[in-house]
């Protein structure tokens, strides 16, 4: 969850980068909500195996149109298995996620995707804006006790990628939902 946390707010440094919008150098397409005031900003770009991938200030979605795909909360890392953001009915809020009730065998390769891409991303951010821009970035986060040293981002996330086993936690999770 601390990890989760953490990055949702570097992804935020990096959108306000004095060298510019990060997500959108690195491809994500930015759709903003019609009333600022009422949601955030989602970034989104293709994905694996025709997955899309999605990022907002409250989580992170990786999965497919027809059968869904995995959210991380960032305040609760319990992946849930949420309906695919339509074309028209993008979310810009957490209320607005549509939870669905069956998980499928193919959420454990989105859950992988998801934290894949984010390794990928660390790795690309660190070779593009150097590791004294992410050192400030996590020394500005006001969540003292929470933070992760910079060195210790991509490991996290590996290890998470190591030790997944998501169809037994999307399981449990969507369960809880319904």
């Amino acid at each position: 969850m601390r990890l989760l946390a953490q990055q949702c707010w570097l992804f935020g440094c990096d959108i306000r980068a004095e060298h510019g919008n990060q997500l959108c150098a690195y491809g994500l397409e930015r759709i903003r909500p019609q009333n600022p005031q009422l949601g955030s900003s989602l970034y989104c770009t293709p994905a694996d195996r025709g997955a899309k991938l999605c990022l907002w200030a409250f989580g992170i979605y990786v999965g497919w149109e027809e059968i869904g795909g995995v959210f991380l909360d960032r305040f609760e890392y319990a992946p849930r298995v949420i309906r695919h953001p339509s074309a028209t009915a993008h979310p810009h809020l957490p209320d607005d996620v549509d939870i669905a009730s069956e998980p499928h065998a193919t959420h454990d390769d989105a859950y992988n995707q998801l934290i894949s891409w984010v390794i990928h991303y660390e790795h690309w951010i660190r070779a593009t804006s150097g590791q004294q821009y992410r050192d400030r970035c996590i020394a500005a986060w006001p969540k003292h006790r929470w933070r992760i040293p910079s060195e210790h981002i991509v490991p996290g996330w590996q290890l998470l990628l190591e030790r997944a086993t998501p169809s037994h936690t999307l399981a449990r999770s969507s369960l809880n939902e319904v």
